[in-house]
């Protein structure tokens, strides 16, 4: 039998041109609307903080294989929108995108998620450097082995982009200050809270 497995889930949302007000409120209350200083093709340019959130949700869903920065959404606060863009997340990838705890990245056993192409971890306190270390690798590797109980291992490609959350601001991971593979942004309370906002995502 073939040793190549396709374990992508088709994407159940087709996309059609139209306005998409309460996502770009929320991608702007993500990311921010302040302008940062960004390089490409040897050119220096400003661009607002969200507009590079686009960018990168973009990425996921066209190109799937291009390699991103694990990005980390942090506040101590509540009622930032932290979980919601997981759910936002998988709302638009379906079943290529999880919600995984620490314990499932400890865990020898990862066919939870190395197929996935947003691995979400809700919540993380990562303070072991076992898993700092692992997701390093995880967020540049080609290859994973998937490993499930009860069968062998098979080697399978990997592109998942990690996407953290954490009450903890200052301590939920410990970075160097060169390091490059994070993303780290602090999202802001939401000043109006909109108890339909999944709903509408959902409906745009």
């Amino acid at each position: 039998g073939s040793t190549s497995y396709n374990l992508y889930y088709p994407v159940q949302v087709d996309p059609i041109p139209g306005d998409y007000p309460t996502i770009r409120m929320f991608i702007q209350h993500v990311f921010g609307t302040a302008e940062v200083e960004v390089e490409s093709r040897g050119m220096k340019t400003k661009v607002p903080r969200w507009i590079m959130g686009m960018d990168y949700i973009q990425i996921i869903y066209q190109k799937p294989l291009e390699r991103l920065p694990i990005l980390c959404l942090v506040n101590k606060q509540r009622n930032t929108g932290k979980s919601t863009f997981l759910e936002f997340m998988r709302m638009m990838l379906g079943d290529n995108a999880t919600i995984v705890g620490n314990e499932d990245l400890e865990d020898g056993f990862n066919s939870s998620f190395v197929s996935k192409l947003v691995i979400g971890v809700d919540e993380g306190f990562i303070d072991k450097k076992k898993v700092i270390e692992k997701l390093k690798h995880m967020a540049t590797t080609k290859t994973m082995k998937l490993h499930s109980k009860g069968k062998d291992k098979s080697e399978i490609d990997f592109f998942g982009k990690f996407i953290l959350t954490s009450n903890d601001e200052s301590n939920f991971v410990n970075v160097d200050a060169e390091e490059i593979r994070f993303w780290v942004l602090k999202v802001p309370q939401f000043t109006k809270e909109n108890p339909d906002l999944v709903d509408d995502m959902a409906a745009e």
